[in-house]
């Protein structure tokens, strides 16, 4: 009986070959296989253990010079799969700026670690209701909830340039959270994180979520005004979403970024670094080669506040005349587009605990809700300050602050009002971003 790897293998051959004799100029073939478990705890019990597994193989072709994909997870349909990508190709506009696939430096490796994979659906739902014992106790009326989830890919990529190149990989993930609602006052408190190792630290989760509910237990208001806040790295990440979307090659061909024609120029404060790096140690959105085939690297997005790159696959690195290396998918049956590394702001000089001092009379926010509704395109955000406390003197948390909103630009907050960043980073909740908090003055909060 063929293996897995085996399957892949041939079919990625298959397509290749039916392509090429039905007259395709180029051809790409990205198949892919993966299982996975994952547990759930809602309103203090389990709520479901979910097991899955996938498999399927996506064809992409250029013929003519126009772009056309098609998918399958009838493995005996590929061939049928290649001729709907012709037919599609027939129905696009030829490509101003024509790309090629990218030839030789194929990779096989396997990036899995043992330990992840090894971990049991038994072990999930202990995990969880580890959180649950140790959160549900906190207060009267506290609802909680965790979630814990093993992954395992394998991504085979093959094209018409000779290229053929395999990746294996693990990922996991834990959250801990709890939630409260009395009256207008909803609360929520929320830590974990996700890892391509056994990194992570249940535990420090549990506890962060456990300390976020003991903070806010005592609750208050502030005036509407402007105050210093210090931005933790789960908030930061939230803001960054502006920051995506503008370095985004899409964004920057159509002109709807601020960035645009901005290559060079100073957009944010000198004190702000960010690098983008897909190799497989830089982070859980790593592995040996984006997922066009060209070889991971890494490169600043942004140093001292220049913006000096932009996030683009093949199709739109052509069309920009950048470099390419960020061809992303959101699994076989997707095209490619471009989508971001794993991003690492550099840290600051100052201990977190003096960027708090410095914040006297202002907030230190977690997270931001609503965010979805700003105007990320320009960088202008307003969003409900989904866990925020006051900060006293020394920098000390006095309570929780309730019914707040939070308004501002992503460009001016991270620019000329950005004091300072923490020596500290942690990474963010995806396992793709590694940040400090942040320091900024002047921001509006009602």
């Amino acid at each position: 009986m063929a293996t897995e790897a085996a399957i892949g293998a041939d079919l990625v051959e298959a397509a290749l070959e039916h392509a090429r004799r039905l007259g395709a100029d180029q051809a790409e073939a990205f198949y892919t296989e993966s299982t996975s478990d994952s547990v759930d705890y809602e309103n203090n019990r389990l709520a479901g253990i979910d097991s899955s597994s996938s498999r399927g193989i996506g064809i992409r072709v250029l013929a003519g010079g126009r772009v056309g994909f098609s998918s399958t997870s009838i493995l005996d349909r590929v061939e049928d799969a290649v001729e709907a990508a012709l037919q599609t190709a027939r129905l696009t506009e030829v490509e101003m700026r024509p790309f090629s696939l990218p030839a030789g430096g194929s990779i096989d490796a396997d990036i899995s670690d043992r330990e992840v994979e090894a971990i049991s659906v038994g072990e999930l739902v202990e995990m969880g209701r580890q959180a649950i014992d140790r959160l549900q106790p906190l207060a009267d009326g506290l609802l909680a909830g965790a979630g814990a989830g093993r992954a395992v890919a394998t991504v085979r990529i093959g094209n018409s340039a000779g290229l053929r190149s395999s990746c294996r990989r693990s990922s996991w993930s834990f959250f801990a959270l709890a939630q409260r609602v009395q009256g207008t006052s909803v609360l929520w408190c929320y830590d974990g994180g996700a890892s391509m190792h056994r990194d992570l630290d249940v535990d420090g989760a549990i506890e962060g979520a456990s300390e976020k509910v003991r903070l806010s237990l005592k609750e208050g208001r502030l005036e509407t005004g402007r105050r210093p806040v210090v931005f933790t790295p789960a908030a930061l990440a939230a803001l960054l979403a502006s920051l995506y979307g503008a370095v985004s090659a899409p964004a920057i061909y159509r002109k709807t970024s601020p960035l645009t024609g901005r290559l060079g120029e100073q957009v944010l404060s000198p004190m702000l670094s960010i690098e983008d790096d897909n190799r497989p140690e830089a982070g859980r959105a790593g592995a040996p080669f984006d997922e066009e085939g060209v070889a991971a690297f890494a490169f600043p997005i942004v140093e001292h506040g220049v913006f000096r790159n932009v996030v683009a696959d093949l199709r739109f690195a052509a069309r920009l005349d950048v470099a390419p290396g960020r061809g992303r998918r959101s699994g076989y049956a997707s095209a490619p587009f471009p989508g971001a590394g794993n991003w690492a702001m550099a840290p600051g000089t100052t201990p977190l605990e003096e960027l708090m001092s410095e914040a006297e009379g202002g907030l230190l926010v977690d997270s931001l809700l609503g965010m979805h509704g700003s105007n990320l395109a320009n960088g202008d955000f307003s969003a409900n300050i989904g866990l925020g406390f006051a900060i006293g003197a020394g920098g000390e948390i006095q309570f929780r602050v309730k019914d707040a909103a939070i308004a501002g630009n992503f460009y001016e907050l991270l620019g000329d009002r950005l004091l300072g960043l923490s020596a500290e980073r942690r990474w963010g909740y995806s396992g793709t971003e590694l940040l400090p908090s942040a320091l900024c003055a002047d921001v509006a909060i009602t």
